[in-house]
């Protein structure tokens, strides 16, 4: 009798031994199965953070870019409206010049037709 109780407790040990195992390898896949999904989802939350930040940076460098261009297109306007008051002011020094050039000329003709009066 000694003997079947013998083999009877390392029976139920075995079989307790196999349960334990059972129940550690299931929490192993338990936990292999946590992980991989919290690495699964640490991923997506970094490709969401990449495509938002390539978002922003994409905004950032049209904001930019507008800035440039609405720069460039008030220097060009500056510079326009500068050489307009240029070629305004060189047409009035001009006509200024052209108008003491015939007063000279009809002065010296005056002196002229005075002189061959007297």
């Amino acid at each position: 009798m000694q003997k079947q109780e013998v083999l009877e407790r390392e029976k139920l040990q075995k079989q307790e031994i196999l349960e334990r195992e059972k129940i550690l390898k299931q929490e192993a896949l338990e936990r292999d199965k946590a992980q991989k999904q919290d690495a699964l989802e640490r991923d997506k939350v970094q490709k969401q953070e990449a495509i938002e930040w390539r978002r922003e940076a994409a905004l950032r460098e049209e904001r930019m870019r507008a800035d440039m261009l609405a720069r460039e297109e008030l220097h060009v306007r500056s510079q326009a409206e500068t050489d307009v008051r240029n070629l305004a002011r060189e047409k009035l020094h001009a006509e200024i010049k052209a108008r003491n050039k015939q007063f000279k000329l009809q002065a010296n003709n005056e002196l002229q037709h005075q002189s061959r009066m007297q």
